[in-house]
C-alpha cells in the first residue's frame, strides 16, 4: 500500500476518533420588547442547559433543564429531530374578577423537538413574555 494514502487514512481515523458525536448548537428567544432573553444550548453529551437575562443581566445562570420519568429521562443523550419554531403570540381574555376585566397578552414562543437516547420524542416549549418565562414539556 502506497504510504501516502496510509499517512491520510490514519489522519482520518485519528481525527474521527478526536471529534465530538454532536456539535455544540444554541438558540436565542427575545421578548416582544428585548426586556428578557433567554438562550438554549445543547451540549455536545446532548446535556440542555438555559440561562435567562434582564436586559442584558443574568436572572438565571446556565442551568440544566429536562425531566426524568421511570424508564426514561430526557436529561442528556438528547438530539434535535426537527425545526425549531418561533411564533409570536398575541392573546386576549376576560377576567371574573380583579382591578382589570380585560387582559391582552403578548409573547414570543420557541418550540424545540427533542428525542432522547431511547428514542423517544419530546418537544420543549419555552414562552417569554417581557415580564417572565415559562415552559413545558409535551
Amino acid at each position: 500500500m502506497n504510504k501516502k494514502y496510509l499517512k491520510i487514512s490514519l489522519l482520518c481515523i485519528l481525527m474521527l476518533h478526536f471529534l465530538p458525536l454532536q456539535a455544540d448548537l444554541s438558540w436565542q428567544l427575545y421578548s416582544p420588547e428585548n426586556v428578557l432573553s433567554v438562550q438554549l444550548d445543547l451540549d455536545g453529551k446532548g446535556q440542555l442547559r438555559f440561562q435567562l437575562r434582564h436586559q442584558g443581566k443574568d436572572v438565571i445562570q446556565p442551568s440544566p433543564i429536562g425531566i426524568r420519568f421511570t424508564h426514561t429521562g430526557f436529561e442528556d443523550g438528547l438530539s434535535v429531530s426537527g425545526e425549531v419554531e418561533i411564533v409570536t403570540v398575541n392573546d386576549d381574555y376576560q377576567l371574573w374578577s380583579g382591578k382589570q376585566s380585560r387582559v391582552s397578552y403578548l409573547a414570543r414562543e420557541m418550540t424545540l423537538p427533542m428525542v432522547n437516547a431511547d428514542g423517544l420524542a419530546m418537544h420543549l416549549r419555552l414562552r417569554l413574555s417581557d415580564d417572565g418565562l415559562a415552559y413545558r414539556y409535551e
